[in-house]
């Protein structure tokens, strides 16, 4: 296991206020991060998440993914109209 990954906390939390309160702790405590990221990148990462979760995520499938799912949706709502009838 790579010593960037050996020290990381298991983490659960009950409320939105016990991750504030941890991150607080930790900053104020100077605590030393693990892994490529500074605190502030790991605090960023967490706000966009919150944030993300709460008002949607901003981003879109690739155009390919796109058309796919036009053109399947479109398909399937063209054969609807076509199933057999059954006797």
């Amino acid at each position: 296991m790579s010593t960037k990954t050996t020290n990381r906390r298991t983490l659960s939390y009950a409320s939105l206020q016990e991750v504030v309160e941890d991150a607080r702790r930790l900053t104020e405590a100077d605590a030393p991060t693990t892994g490529g990221w500074t605190k502030g990148q790991i605090f960023e990462h967490l706000a966009r998440t919150m944030d993300s979760s709460l008002d949607g995520f901003a981003f879109t499938f690739p155009w390919p993914v796109r058309i796919m799912d036009n053109i399947s949706s479109s398909l399937a709502s063209s054969n609807t109209a076509c199933l057999p009838v059954s006797n």
